[in-house]
């Protein structure tokens, strides 16, 4: 049910992650609203069968257990949550790290290939002079009459 309306919806699926979850929560809560109807059906229906009664989980002893069960659970949701905060914010460290290290090999290549650059261009020029010293050391004993040689 909820996969069809976020079909219908268009929803894309930007981060995988992060829409599993909120799927997880819409079904959660789907799900929640069935169980809120089905315990609203059975208290209808208990009181229907006897009247003046209240329902057997609201009696007035089972209150105090009732309470220790929410602390429990929202401090399991607490500690729950603390967890996620944390691996989080590691997360979000590692991501600032890994991005400056990056950028640091980016630089890094980019400083070798113009090194590499001109490197070659210095070959380039050096095997240039060579050529033209040979040339002109051919040109000279050419030049220059051999008794003076």
């Amino acid at each position: 049910e909820v996969r069809c309306l976020k079909a219908k919806l268009g929803i894309p699926g930007r981060n995988r992650s992060r829409d599993r979850h909120r799927l997880e929560l819409l079904e959660l809560r789907v799900e929640a609203a069935l169980l809120q109807q089905r315990v609203d059906d059975l208290e209808e229906e208990e009181r229907r069968v006897r009247p003046g009664a209240t329902a057997s989980w609201m009696a007035p002893n089972d209150i105090s257990l009732a309470d220790t069960t929410n602390d429990s659970l929202y401090d399991a949701w607490r500690d729950l949550a603390k967890k996620h905060k944390m691996h989080r914010t590691n997360a979000e460290i590692e991501n600032r790290n890994l991005r400056e290290l990056y950028a640091h090999q980016l630089k890094l290549t980019h400083m070798v290939k113009k090194l590499f650059r001109k490197q070659s261009s210095i070959e380039e020029q050096l095997a240039h002079h060579r050529a033209a010293s040979s040339y002109a050391k051919r040109q000279n004993r050419s030049i220059t009459p051999h008794y003076l040689g």
